[in-house]
């Protein structure tokens, strides 16, 4: 995967949030740090969550599977629970990846850095 992009997210004067854009074989992932779980999810109609895992921090994340234009939607959300909204948001949205590639980085973001 490739960086492809990076921009901060204005939330309030005083807050941002982070966005990150990443190009694979096939695919695009994008990681979220702030905002709110509506405005990440609402562009998907067919969203529907189809498991969870506790993540090494403790966090629960929450994954929800669909389709976009004919392509596989994976969406990972969870929350800090040490920080205030809308900062406490975290996502991975993974567009054009497999089963098996889906699989790899729901392994990879359990494993944390």
């Amino acid at each position: 995967m490739v960086q492809t992009s990076r921009e901060l997210v204005g939330f309030s004067p005083t807050v941002l949030g982070v966005e990150s854009t990443w190009a694979g074989d096939g695919f695009t992932a994008v990681t979220v740090a702030g905002g709110y779980v509506d405005d990440l999810t609402e562009t998907y109609d067919d969203l529907h969550v189809t498991s969870s895992r506790v993540l090494d921090n403790g966090a629960e994340a929450e994954i929800l599977q669909g389709q976009l234009l004919d392509e596989p939607v994976l969406v990972v959300v969870w929350r800090d629970p040490g920080v205030d909204v809308p900062c406490d948001v975290h996502a991975l949205v993974v567009t054009g990846a497999d089963a098996a590639l889906e699989e790899e980085l729901l392994r990879g973001l359990q494993a944390g850095p």
